[in-house]
């Protein structure tokens, strides 16, 4: 795996940056939400038992979780400032370890099910995992080579391609 440093242009900077605060704009709804929905849950409740006391427990932990990811994402503010301050991106070339479709299935009488395709690298420093459009994932096979172009500090994606076209998913912050 070859690493190449190159200078970071001013419209890359402008979309890694757009990236980051769209991650925090997500991460702080999402916490919003689950905030809420837990207030809301218990308002007004006088006695409880024990499958609400677990219901709570597990509420409670899922809202935890997304506040350490929030906290996490702003605190990562300092390696996009080292990215803007230093100007530096990093191309290198990374392998398909594997590829997962994650298939979730909505509730008995919505019949909606969505899925996510996931490629999963092997062990390097910039990128482990990226989701990408089902046409993506039906081109690329397992042992294929992806190159990665990534700020330095914050290894946001800037560009992600296979044999030259982008695989690239505006959808997915990471």
């Amino acid at each position: 795996m070859e690493i190449k440093e190159y200078k970071l242009s001013e419209k890359e900077l402008k979309k890694i940056k757009k990236k980051y605060w769209k991650s925090i704009l997500v991460n702080a709804i999402m916490f919003l939400v689950f905030t809420i929905l837990f207030y809301l849950s218990n308002k007004n409740r006088t006695n409880y038992d024990f499958s609400l006391i677990l219901f709570n427990i597990l509420f409670g932990i899922a809202v935890l979780l997304l506040f350490l990811n929030l906290i996490g994402t702003i605190l990562s503010s300092k390696d996009l400032r080292k990215d803007s301050k230093e100007r530096k991106k990093i191309k290198t070339t990374i392998i398909i370890k594997e590829k997962n479709e994650l298939v979730k299935t909505g509730s008995s009488r919505s019949n909606i099910s969505t899925t996510t395709y996931r490629l999963l690298f092997e062990n390097n420093d910039f990128l482990t995992v990226y989701d990408v459009r089902k046409n993506d994932f039906n081109k690329v096979k397992v042992g294929d080579t992806i190159t990665l172009v990534c700020a330095k500090y914050s290894k946001l994606v800037i560009k992600i391609e296979w044999n030259s076209i982008s695989i690239e998913n505006k959808g997915y912050l990471a």
